[in-house]
């Protein structure tokens, strides 16, 4: 069964439409709006005072039926989770329906002036602000009218009072729904304005940032073009400093090996010093074996001699007999005086050898001491070369490093400069996309 129905033996005998309005609830009907725009909008559906009229006869019936019809108009919201969600962010269901009640209870007042526009634009105007949408609102409408409709067709008794009910509740719904409508509109005029002006500073905003990041990239790329080159010289003079350590390196090691090989060659001679020196100790023994000899050979051309004078002073005390003799014990005489010049002679030689010996051996004491002076100090040198062998490999160590470093951190200077580049191309981007926001 549709909305109208007419039922005869429950309609009333009177109908409240025919009844004539006593006075005071005539002095309760207002039609006054001052803008001329919804002035032509009230004159465009046809809404008169005799449709407040009608729409205040009908208010009793609303009010004792308002429960019903508030909690119908929400059911159809239950069908909607998402509305749901709305009301609860913002509100609750049941401080919604009495607001409802009231908005209802005053739309079949008799009256509609600038106060009851006011009051339809603040409704919109919440609905915007919780983020219900201008068709949930309209939607809404429909079984709240039905619902209105339904409670007061029971109350009528022709079809033709029906029509007429249904077309003044119409209007006063269809005039609400204009102004909903409208200031939506305006509603979403507004936020819309204030997107564009929010979008014009963050459109100027960036592109500020824009001329801000390609100056920045600029500035950065010429800082890190600077860097590159700075470190690909570091990284040349690196090179530079492994080539020296690794020549230092070489050098020290040769040197190491030819002092290797002096220290053996002194370590050679101080041997062969303490051999001479062993040598010379036996020469200067043989020496006075030999000084010995001839202090001997000596004493016996003395003894000669003089047993040679002897002969000679008895072979003269025997005349003609002893003549022969006297010529043996002269020749005897002479030979022990050249032997006593010879041996002499000898044990001067033997005595300058002996004084060479001292020397030499005084001389070859000074080489065993320098010698030992020298092996002595070419360990300390040896000591010396081994640690600065060991700094060299450690500098040339440290040169590689450094070398691997500087070209890890050259690698990382020219990603910082592709990054640069990128973040110039972004920038670029930024503008272009200022422009088209």
């Amino acid at each position: 069964m549709g909305i109208f129905s007419f039922k005869k033996n429950k309609k009333p005998t009177t109908s409240i439409l025919t009844t004539q309005p006593d006075h005071d609830i005539l002095k309760e009907i207002s039609l006054k709006v001052h803008e001329p725009a919804l002035q032509k909008q009230i004159n465009m559906i046809g809404l008169t005072t005799n449709d407040l009229v009608l729409t205040l006869k009908l208010r009793p019936y609303i009010q004792a039926n308002i429960e019903e019809i508030v909690n119908t108009f929400y059911a159809s919201f239950a069908l909607e989770q998402g509305l749901i969600d709305i009301i609860n962010s913002y509100s609750s269901i049941d401080r919604l329906k009495l607001t409802l009640k009231k908005h209802i209870l005053e739309s079949f007042n008799g009256r509609f002036t600038d106060e009851d526009v006011s009051r339809i634009r603040r409704i919109a105007h919440i609905h915007v602000k919780i983020g219900l949408e201008a068709k949930w609102y309209m939607a809404a409408f429909q079984p709240l009218l039905v619902s209105v409709i339904k409670t007061v067709e029971p109350h009528l008794t022709t079809k033709e009072e029906i029509v007429e009910a249904v077309q003044s509740v119409t209007k006063i719904f269809n005039l609400e729904q204009q102004i909903v409508l409208e200031a939506y509109d305006n509603e979403y005029a507004a936020v819309r304005a204030k997107s564009e002006r929010e979008k014009e500073e963050i459109r100027d905003e960036v592109n500020q940032l824009a001329i801000k990041l390609a100056t920045a990239s600029e500035e950065t790329n010429a800082f890190i073009q600077e860097i590159l080159a700075q470190s690909k010289e570091i990284a040349s003079y690196s090179l530079d400093h492994l080539e020296v350590a690794s020549s230092a390196e070489e050098q020290a090691y040769n040197g190491k090996v030819d002092l290797v090989k002096q220290s053996e060659l002194m370590t050679f001679i101080e041997a062969s010093t303490v051999e001479i020196l062993n040598q010379m100790k036996s020469l200067e023994q043989t020496s006075e074996q030999i000084n010995h000899v001839v202090s001997i050979v000596t004493s016996i051309a003395e003894q000669t001699n003089l047993l040679a004078l002897n002969a000679a002073i008895e072979s003269a005390r025997a005349g003609e007999y002893g003549k022969g003799f006297a010529v043996v014990a002269s020749e005897v005489r002479k030979l022990a005086e050249e032997t006593k010049k010879s041996v002499q002679g000898v044990s001067n030689l033997i005595t300058n050898i002996h004084t060479q010996i001292e020397s030499m051996s005084s001389s070859i004491n000074n080489v065993a001491s320098l010698t030992t002076k020298g092996t002595t100090q070419m360990s300390d040198m040896n000591s010396f070369f081994d640690t600065i062998l060991h700094i060299m490999n450690n500098n040339k160590q440290q040169s590689e490093k450094a070398k691997t470093e500087l070209i890890n951190f050259t690698n990382v200077i020219n990603d910082v400069s592709k990054s640069i580049a990128q973040i110039a191309e972004t920038s670029d981007s930024l503008k272009e996309m200022a422009k088209t926001m």
